[in-house]
């Protein structure tokens, strides 16, 4: 019981761990994109081609650790679809300043449509953390439990280890009375037997 609490909790730290990846990568492609749409030199889009491509693996990647939770599950759709506004916004000003139109590159920046899509973004990102801090508060406590019943049933153990042990070397202490008891018995009969042989008179006999 204790390996897999462990494991879950291992679990869900991976899944927040994730998610804060996923972030990070999503603000260094919109970095990319400003970087690029101020300069025009292709350079700036290295780091944000590299930061897409991590995007989409991170994002496969809390699918799968979030397959058997269907709250998540249902929380990943709303967060791919507001991932692929926000990227869809950034792809279309950087063509547009790659074809010269800077002007209407910036327009759509400063239109705000991209900061609702990465607000919307990062509200989705927290709730998903809080879900999974949730999930991890609620295994911390079965462990916890867990760890709290081994003990208790480890102390058990050992009393009553401790009663069987006293039990037992009272039954020794018993059966070493009865035995020395026998022992005597059977000496002071052979004794007696003894005393008896021959023809002794009374008196000697009483003796």
């Amino acid at each position: 019981i204790l390996r897999e609490d462990t494991r879950k909790v291992q679990h869900t730290h991976d899944v927040i761990t994730t998610l804060d990846r996923l972030l990070s990568s999503t603000q260094d492609v919109e970095t990319g994109q400003r970087g690029y749409l101020l300069t025009g030199e292709e350079p700036y889009l290295a780091p944000y081609n590299d930061a897409i491509a991590r995007a989409g693996t991170q994002i496969d990647r809390l699918g799968t650790l979030t397959r058997d939770n269907e709250v998540q599950q249902e929380n990943l759709i709303a967060l791919r679809r507001y991932v692929d506004a926000k990227f869809a916004e950034i792809r279309q000003t950087i063509d547009l300043r790659r074809r010269g139109l800077t002007d209407e590159a910036l327009e759509i920046v400063g239109s705000g449509r991209g900061k609702g899509d990465m607000d919307a973004l990062r509200a989705q990102l927290d709730l998903m953390r809080r879900e999974e801090t949730r999930l991890r508060q609620l295994r911390l406590e079965e462990m916890e439990n867990a760890y709290r019943t081994a003990w208790a049933t480890g102390i058990a153990s050992a009393l009553l280890g401790v009663l069987l042990t006293l039990f037992v070397g009272l039954l020794v202490r018993r059966a070493s009375i009865l035995r020395d008891r026998r022992e005597w018995l059977q000496s002071g009969q052979a004794d007696l037997a003894a005393a008896m042989l021959g023809d002794p008179g009374s008196a000697e006999l009483g003796e």
